[in-house]
């Protein structure tokens, strides 16, 4: 990697709950001041988006695929509670890993990535609810 900002990080940290099923993830903001820290040290470009509901989740991912890429790396970390392949906004509602945030970044929907790191980093209990 050679570029000035040698890539984008987006962050979506869920750690307040509206749905009064799932509980708070205190202290989850000092992860993501680590996360943005060690990125910006590495030249990449952060965005860090805070307690968003399942579909503002979905919204965030697809118009992070749809922006002109200038940079030869992406990485997504989303923090929030889980279960078996799914990850829950704010709201209570979830996404599919396999079926609503992988595939927003393959080939077809997102090609200025085609060729390029794609790592995802999901903390989310991945058992039962969570």
């Amino acid at each position: 990697m050679s570029q000035a900002k040698r890539g984008r990080v987006l962050i979506i940290n869920n750690e307040y709950f509206v749905d009064p099923n799932f509980s708070n993830r205190e202290g989850s903001q000092y992860d993501t001041l680590n996360i943005c820290e060690l990125f910006e040290n590495l030249h990449f470009e952060t965005i860090l988006k805070e307690n968003v509901t399942a579909k503002g989740m979905k919204k965030l991912l697809v118009d992070e695929a749809r922006m002109q890429f200038n940079s030869e790396a992406f990485v997504l970390f989303i923090m929030s509670h889980g279960a078996q392949g799914r990850v829950y906004g704010n709201d209570g509602k979830y996404l599919d890993i396999e079926e609503d945030i992988v595939p927003v970044f393959d080939g077809k929907n997102c090609p200025e990535l085609i060729n390029k790191p794609k790592i995802f980093f999901i903390q989310a209990c991945q058992g039962g609810l969570c």
